[in-house]
């Protein structure tokens, strides 16, 4: 009777901790899919599956494809691989960082592993926003002193003669109103 009791008691707290697991994971702003040690998938989260286009019921599928998967990628002995790579979701061209992890217990065994898809194209366009803004004129959008010079060095090639020409407007700021004044609404701010 005890024994019954005892194995019921480890099938409810099984499933407790896989209902928190759960819930963490869904909460969680990545996608995430984990595989039993027999490399059955048993557990895909939304983002995930809108990431690879395969719900959750399409179990035998995503197992399939993380078979083909391991063969190409795989070594026994690689236990962690991290990348990134771009990939094209409804016609955008979005960065995600991939990472892949084996799991062992206390003991050393091996239990399953994860994947996990983190989507970094916000913080791709932002670098690159960031990187417009310091190497180009605001109010030009032409660009700066620094970069211009950096561009230059790189289109020059060594032994050939070129020359420049260069020039200053004295009091810039009165032509800018003037134009800002032909062209837009508002004047160039002072």
């Amino acid at each position: 009777d005890r024994s019954v009791s005892r194995g019921l008691g480890d099938v409810y707290k099984r499933q407790l901790v896989y209902n928190a697991f759960s819930f963490v994971i869904n909460d969680y702003n990545d996608g995430i899919m984990c595989f039993d040690n027999e490399d059955q998938c048993i557990y895909i989260n939304d983002i995930m599956s809108g990431y690879i286009c395969v719900r959750e019921e399409e179990k035998e599928l995503i197992h399939q494809n993380f078979q083909e998967w391991k063969k190409e990628h795989l070594t026994a002995d690689k236990k962690y691989l991290s990348w990134e790579q771009i990939e094209v979701i409804d016609g955008e061209r979005r960065l995600f960082e991939h990472n892949y992890r084996k799991l062992y217990d206390k003991r050393g065994r091996y239990i399953g592993c994860y994947f996990a898809l983190k989507d970094k194209s916000v913080l791709l366009e932002q670098l690159r926003k960031e990187h417009y803004r310091v190497t180009h004129d605001s109010l030009t959008d032409i660009y700066n002193e620094q970069q211009f010079y950096e561009v230059t060095q790189d289109k020059l090639e060594p032994g050939k003669d070129y020359f420049m020409v260069c020039f200053n407007i004295d009091d810039f700021k009165k032509y800018n109103h003037i134009c800002c004044l032909l062209y837009t609404s508002d004047a160039a701010d002072d």
